[in-house]
């Protein structure tokens, strides 16, 4: 067998291989479902309890444990799906929630100026800000990913509502000495698995303001910031990111529709 010849089947084995690795992704990936509702609602404020029963005489819906624990609050960009609702509480997988702090969304289709490079999101306090930036569809499966403050989401679009199911803590760090980078890197440390995105810069969008936006002197700045460009995420990569919160069915929802990728919540970087 002559060195040539070696070298032919060596790449054709490889071809092969990454084929059978993308067809195995594309096939997990299209096995995911996402739950679709008739009607969502938002809080019109900011720390709206939660209760167990469509009665403020009942107990709230608590989170975390031992001295740690503390009231669920929901803020205005917590969509909740409705399963079910009287004349004065409406019913969401979370608990119930009074109508007078709360009320249906408006969902809106969602436009292409709304996605990718348009981070959206909005400061609390000082000490608390929640952005978010949405693309899909991406791969055989037509999903969508969200960078969401550090963490990553997947899901998809259904009935112009952004369904997210699954999270990944993945920290991005961006590669300005080389610029074709795209590469993931996992540890596992005391059985917590930490990810890293390495991105280089032409796989980054700059970032955008809208006409919303207040501008300052501070944000000149900021406009020549980049972001990772989600669309350039595939079925191999994605499952990469997700693989091991698909497999232990670890659910973690958040719901994001037109009213959260324009107005107010548009174009805005902290």
């Amino acid at each position: 067998m002559n060195k040539k010849y070696c070298l032919l089947l060596i790449s054709l084995l490889l071809c092969l291989s990454v084929k059978a690795q993308l067809q195995d992704a594309a096939a997990i990936l299209q096995s995911l479902t996402f739950e679709s509702y008739k009607k969502y609602i938002r809080p019109t404020e900011g720390d709206v309890y939660v209760w167990t029963k469509p009665s403020i005489n009942s107990p709230k819906v608590m989170v975390g444990s031992g001295s740690g624990k503390w009231a669920k609050c929901l803020q205005p960009w917590d969509m909740q799906p409705v399963l079910s609702e009287n004349q004065a509480w409406y019913q969401t997988p979370l608990g119930w929630v009074n109508k007078k702090v709360a009320k249906p969304t408006i969902n809106s289709p969602i436009t292409d100026e709304m996605l990718n490079t348009n981070q959206c999101g909005e400061m609390v306090d000082l000490d608390m800000a929640l952005t978010w930036r949405v693309y899909g569809p991406i791969g055989s499966a037509q999903l969508a990913v969200a960078d969401l403050n550090g963490s990553m989401l997947l899901g998809k679009l259904v009935d112009n509502v952004f369904v997210f199911k699954y999270r990944a803590d993945v920290y991005i760090q961006y590669d300005e000495e080389n610029p074709n980078r795209l590469q993931m890197h996992a540890e596992s440390h005391d059985g917590i698995i930490s990810k890293t995105l390495y991105v280089g810069t032409n796989f980054c969008k700059p970032a955008t303001f809208t006409k919303d936006h207040k501008k300052s002197e501070s944000d000149e700045y900021y406009l020549q910031a980049k972001y990772f460009d989600l669309s350039k995420l595939n079925d191999k990569l994605i499952l990469y990111i997700f693989k091991d919160v698909i497999e232990s069915n670890t659910k973690d929802y958040f719901y994001i529709n037109s009213q959260m990728l324009s107005g107010t919540y548009s174009g805005v970087i902290f």
